[in-house]
């Protein structure tokens, strides 16, 4: 009887020791601890020159949107995204500027017409010429109108590249309350250069570049209007309507003699004496 309750007992002890390692086997993989796995199974950490998922391995390239285009000297840094100094001079997203300070040229005509020249030396893009009502005896209006103007042989100033010393034509029609006095009226060129350096006229006037000055890699245009040496000229508004009525002209009566001496009707209208 003895023999067999130190049995049980033997046999209750070991099955503890069983549950008890077995407790600390499932605690040890739950934790990482010896002969289990590290915590949060799945991920793999580096150790020593292992790479990691967000790291880039020595033979690797960096992608683009990592490191952006490096200026190079007096180049502004492009942002990501945005056409570099490159993509630029090659007509993407030009660079322009506006400046209202170049000097032309020009001469006056009959009936409001005017010929501007390109006194610079650069090729210059005339976009358009207005007229402006700068003084007057009343209240006038200008509209560009060339088509009145004698032909000269030149190029009607519209959308026309000039070249340096040559010129184009424009003309203005002008309404208004007519006047004895003149009306003075202003042409306005608008206008377009490309600018490849800062030595040629006008792009040695331009102060501010807002950014790098003009190269042949990376040319400015410049674009605005002027009036700087554009002659302006006189303009009278005359009355059209005539109210003096002129008195009709009577008409001529031309007697021719009756050959054989009688006297014709018109000869003898209005005689009341004796035959």
């Amino acid at each position: 009887m003895a023999s067999s309750r130190v049995r049980v007992l033997i046999m209750v002890g070991v099955l503890g020791l069983l549950a008890a390692a077995g407790v600390v086997w499932l605690v040890g993989v739950a934790t990482g601890g010896p002969g289990g796995s590290p915590a949060g199974a799945g991920v793999s950490m580096p150790v020593d020159d292992e790479v990691g998922p967000d790291e880039v391995g020595p033979d690797e390239d960096v992608p683009d949107e990592v490191v952006p285009d490096e200026a190079g000297p007096g180049e502004v840094q492009s942002p990501v995204g945005e056409p570099t100094s490159q993509e630029k001079s090659q007509g993407n997203n030009r660079r322009s500027v506006r400046w209202n300070g170049v000097r032309l040229d020009g001469s006056t005509g009959d009936d409001g017409c005017v010929t501007i020249i390109n006194k610079t030396s650069t090729v210059a893009t005339i976009e358009s010429v207005s007229f402006e009502v700068r003084s007057g005896p009343g209240r006038a209006t200008a509209r560009s109108a060339p088509g009145h103007c004698e032909p000269t042989g030149d190029p009607l100033c519209q959308g026309v590249t000039l070249r340096a010393g040559s010129q184009c034509l424009a003309g203005a029609v002008i309404t208004g309350e007519p006047s004895d006095s003149p009306y003075v009226i202003q042409a306005v060129v608008h206008f377009r250069y490309r600018c490849v350096n800062v030595e040629d006229a006008p792009c040695d006037e331009v102060q501010d570049w807002a950014g790098p000055p003009p190269t042949e890699q990376r040319p400015v245009e410049i674009r605005g209007a002027t009036a700087n040496n554009v002659p302006q000229f006189d303009y009278y508004i005359g009355d059209d309507t005539d109210t003096t009525a002129s008195p009709e002209p009577s008409p001529e009566i031309t007697e021719t003699p009756d050959p054989t001496g009688v006297a014709t009707p018109s000869e003898t209208a209005g005689f009341h004496g004796d035959i």
